[in-house]
């Protein structure tokens, strides 16, 4: 788990985040990972951000491409 380039482990994640935050625990935060990252992972960087008090927490995605789609 990268916060920017910095790799952090799971278990500083939230703390870290708020760090760099200030302590807005409403600020926008952006969740960033390729479709090869199982949910759970997901699912769990989602809960150490809950549990550090963080509400805007964000997924970038890509747009879906609509080549071949029907």
């Amino acid at each position: 788990i990268y916060v920017g380039n910095n790799p952090v482990n799971i278990h500083k994640l939230g703390a870290t985040v708020v760090s760099q935050t200030r302590g807005a625990r409403n600020e926008p935060i952006f969740i960033r990972c390729d479709q090869s990252v199982p949910f759970g992972a997901v699912a769990t960087v989602f809960d150490a951000l809950k549990q550090a008090g963080l509400v805007n927490i964000n997924i970038v995605t890509e747009p879906l491409s609509t080549k071949g789609t029907s």
